[in-house]
C-alpha cells in the first residue's frame, strides 16, 4: 500500500511540470493586442508513460487501528486533487486572458512547491525506522499538503503544574517535570492554555486515595471550553490543591484536550466526581487511559490510546505530538494533535515522598517562580 501511495505521490510531482508543459508547436493566441503563446492544459498527469485521473489514494498508507491516521490521509488526497484543479484552472485562466504572465507564474509557483514536497515526505514516512519517527513524518506531511484552515481538529495546548514546597523544604516555587519527586505539604495549582477553544480534562489517580477530578469542577469559576489565547488558572486565585500524607508513592495527572466535548470521558468523571467511581479500574473508559504506558510504547503494535471500544491490551501510548522548542520552556506538557486526530490525552507522573529528608530539585534553587 506505501509503494501505491509513492508512485500515486510521483505522478502529483510531475503535475506542475506535466499538466501544464508547452505543446510541441506552439499555439499563439492575442491577449488585447498582445500576442500569448498559449500552454496546452490536460486534465490528465503524465508520467513516465503512465496516467491518471484524480483521486490518489492515499488513504492505504494508513494503519488499521488509527481511524484519526486515515482521515488524515484522506485530506491529503482530497488537497492534492484539490490542487491538481487549481492548476489546471490557472492554466485555462491565463489562456483565457485572465490572468496576466506574472500572477500565472506566481500563483502556479505555489502550488508546485508544495505539490513537490510529498513524494519526500511520504518517504520519510515509508522509511521511518519507528512508531516515533512514522508519527513526526505523518504530521510533516498532513500539515505541508492540508491549510491550517482545513485542518478543523488540531489543537495544542501547554499545561504548567506548579509546585510550591512547604516552608520547611526551602518554599521554593517551580514548574513540575514528569517524574519529579514532591513532599508531602507541598501545594500544586495549574495553569492552561490551548490554540483553539477546547474542552480541558484533568484528574489525579493516586495509590491510595483512588481518583480525583481537578477540572471541571463547579466549585473552581473557569468552566469548559477553555478560550483561545487566554491562560486558565487552576484551582485560581490563591487557592491551590496540597499533597497530604496517605499517599505516597507515584502519583498521576492525567490531562486530555479535544475541541468538542468528550462524551465518555466527560460522564465518566461525572461519576468520580460523584462518588460512583474510585479507581481507574472501575471504569472501561478511564481503564483504557490508565493502561496507557508511554515509556513502554516502542515494544507495542497499538497506534494509540482508544476510549472507546474493546478494552487495550494494556500496551497503548498516549494521543498528541509533543512539542519543544522556547516558547514551551517552564510548561510541564506542551502537546499538539496528531495527523486528524481531535484528542490529546498525556499523563505527568510524580513521585510522592515524605517531607523528612526531602531535597528540592536543584532548578527550584536557582530558578524560582516569582510572584
Amino acid at each position: 500500500m506505501i509503494s501505491s501511495f509513492l508512485r500515486a505521490s510521483a505522478l502529483v510531482a510531475a503535475l506542475g511540470v506535466a499538466a501544464c508543459s508547452g505543446p510541441a508547436t506552439p499555439v499563439t493566441s492575442a491577449c488585447g493586442d498582445k500576442p500569448r503563446e498559449r500552454i496546452d492544459c490536460t486534465s490528465e498527469i503524465a508520467y513516465q508513460g503512465t496516467k491518471t485521473e484524480g483521486g490518489f489514494g492515499v488513504a492505504g498508507l494508513a494503519s488499521g487501528d488509527a481511524g484519526h491516521e486515515e482521515r488524515a490521509l484522506r485530506r491529503v488526497d482530497e488537497e492534492t486533487e484539490r490542487y491538481a484543479a487549481m492548476q489546471s484552472r490557472l492554466c485555462r485562466d491565463y489562456n483565457a486572458c485572465v490572468l496576466d504572465a506574472d500572477t500565472y507564474a506566481r500563483e502556479s509557483k505555489e502550488i508546485r512547491e508544495r505539490i513537490t514536497r510529498i513524494p519526500e515526505l511520504a518517504e520519510a514516512v515509508r522509511k521511518a525506522p519507528n512508531d516515533g519517527d512514522r508519527l513526526r513524518a505523518m504530521d510533516e506531511l498532513y500539515r505541508a499538503a492540508v491549510p491550517e484552515e482545513r485542518r478543523v481538529e488540531e489543537v495544542s495546548f501547554r499545561f504548567a503544574m506548579t509546585a510550591e514546597l512547604p516552608a520547611s523544604a526551602g518554599g521554593k516555587r517551580f514548574s513540575v517535570e514528569p517524574g519529579d519527586t514532591l513532599p508531602t505539604g507541598a501545594r500544586v495549582s495549574f495553569e492552561v492554555s490551548v490554540s483553539a477553544d477546547a474542552h480541558v480534562y484533568i484528574f489525579q489517580s493516586s495509590p491510595k486515595s483512588g481518583l480525583t477530578v481537578l477540572f471541571p469542577d463547579a466549585r473552581i469559576g473557569t468552566q469548559n471550553p477553555l478560550k483561545s489565547g487566554e491562560i486558565a488558572a487552576i484551582p485560581g486565585g490563591r487557592q491551590s490543591f496540597r499533597l497530604d500524607d496517605k499517599d505516597l508513592g507515584t502519583e498521576r495527572v492525567f490531562v486530555a484536550v479535544s475541541r468538542q466535548r468528550v462524551a465518555n470521558l466527560d460522564d465518566a468523571l461525572a461519576r468520580v466526581a460523584s462518588g460512583k467511581v474510585n479507581a481507574l479500574a472501575d471504569d472501561a473508559v478511564l481503564a483504557r487511559v490508565g493502561a496507557m504506558d508511554d515509556a513502554g510504547a516502542a515494544k507495542c503494535k497499538t497506534r494509540g490510546l482508544v476510549l472507546e471500544g474493546p478494552a487495550t491490551d494494556g500496551c497503548s501510548r498516549s494521543r498528541g505530538l509533543v512539542l519543544e522548542g522556547p516558547a514551551d520552556q517552564g510548561a510541564s506538557i506542551s502537546a499538539r494533535t496528531e495527523p486528524g486526530d481531535d484528542l490529546i490525552v498525556k499523563v505527568l507522573p510524580f513521585q510522592h515522598v515524605a517531607e523528612v529528608g526531602y531535597s528540592p530539585p536543584a532548578r527550584a534553587r536557582g530558578a524560582v517562580i516569582q510572584e
